[in-house]
C-alpha cells in the first residue's frame, strides 16, 4: 500500500482503541442536547498522505467503520458516515486547496496542511461524518433544529480533538 506506513497503521489502530474504549460511553449532554458524540476514529483517515490510493482508503474507512460498528452495536452508521467522509474527501481537498498546494500535498508522503487550511478541510469532513451520522442514528429528518445543533457541536468536539492530535503527531 503506497504511502501507508507503520506510523500509520499504529496511529490508526491507538486512535480506533482510544475511540472504542475511551469515547464509546463518552455521550455528552449540552444543555438540551444531549446524545453528542466525539468522533476520533475519522482523524487517521482523513490525514493519511495524498500518495494512497482512493479505493485503498475507501477500504480501509469500510474496515474500521465496520470494527466501530460491531463493536458499538450499530447496525452499518459508523461505516455508512466514514466512507461519505472518505468519498467527499478529494473534492473537498479540490475545493480548499490551490493548484500548487495540491500538486505538493499529491508528491509527498507527508499530508502538510496549514492549521487554518486543515480546520476549514477538518469542519468540511466532520459535518459532513457528523450528519450522515446523526440522520441515520435517529432514523430520519425528526427534530431539524436539534439534528442540527447535534451536528454541529459533535463536528466542533471532534475537531477540536483533530486539532490536538494534529499539532502534537502531525506537526514534526
Amino acid at each position: 500500500m503506497k504511502g501507508i506506513n507503520t506510523r500509520h497503521i499504529l496511529g490508526l489502530a491507538a486512535v480506533v482503541c482510544l475511540q472504542i474504549f475511551v469515547f464509546q460511553n463518552s455521550h455528552l449532554r449540552i444543555g438540551a442536547i444531549s446524545s453528542l458524540v466525539i468522533f476520533v476514529y475519522p482523524i487517521t483517515l482523513i490525514t493519511l498522505p495524498l500518495t494512497v490510493q482512493r479505493n485503498t482508503v475507501l477500504i480501509i474507512g469500510f474496515a474500521i467503520g465496520l470494527l466501530i460498528d460491531i463493536w458499538y452495536q450499530t447496525p452499518g452508521i459508523h461505516t455508512s458516515a466514514l466512507v461519505l467522509m472518505l468519498f467527499v474527501r478529494p473534492y473537498c481537498l479540490q475545493y480548499i486547496l490551490d493548484e500548487r498546494e495540491l500538486r505538493i500535498n499529491m508528491t509527498t508522503e507527508k499530508f502538510t496542511l496549514t492549521v487554518p487550511t486543515f480546520l476549514t478541510y477538518g469542519s468540511i469532513l466532520y459535518i459532513v461524518h457528523s450528519t450522515c451520522y446523526f440522520i441515520l442514528d435517529q432514523f430520519g429528518l425528526m427534530k431539524p433544529g436539534i439534528l442540527v445543533l447535534r451536528v454541529l457541536l459533535s463536528a466542533l468536539l471532534s475537531l477540536l480533538f483533530a486539532l490536538v492530535y494534529r499539532l502534537i503527531f502531525l506537526s514534526r
